[in-house]
């Protein structure tokens, strides 16, 4: 009887050390995490040879998931609440010509 008690104490901590790493949290949520948000702004750049690309997208986790593909040069994106718009961004604010403008129609995030 004390060792099935002892296998259900294991369990449990193995349990916890999945809950706490982040083992069981969804990955939508993970993927915003990588960004600096700031809300009602957003990047132009109008000196850059690389344009934005715009994207329908869902919600701002799927414009995340966007920018991370391997096929993508994004080191930030738009996103615009009210036409679900994805502007992936080669360029962040450290770009040489860059503007951080205020506009409260988008969500500016910039990669960690």
């Amino acid at each position: 009887m004390s060792a099935s008690v002892w296998i259900y104490q294991v369990l449990a901590c193995i349990l916890v050390i999945f809950v706490n790493i982040g083992c069981c949290q969804n990955p939508r949520h993970q993927s915003l995490q990588m960004y600096e948000k700031s809300e009602s702004y957003m990047l132009l750049c109008t000196d850059c040879s690389q344009t934005p690309l715009i994207q329908k997208s869902r919600s701002q986790e799927h414009c995340a998931r966007k920018c991370k593909m391997k096929n993508v040069s994004c080191r930030a994106f738009n996103y615009q609440r009210h036409s679900k718009e994805c502007h992936l961004l080669p360029f962040d604010r450290f770009t040489l010509g860059v503007q951080k403008q205020a506009n409260i129609n988008f969500t500016l995030y910039e990669k960690k």
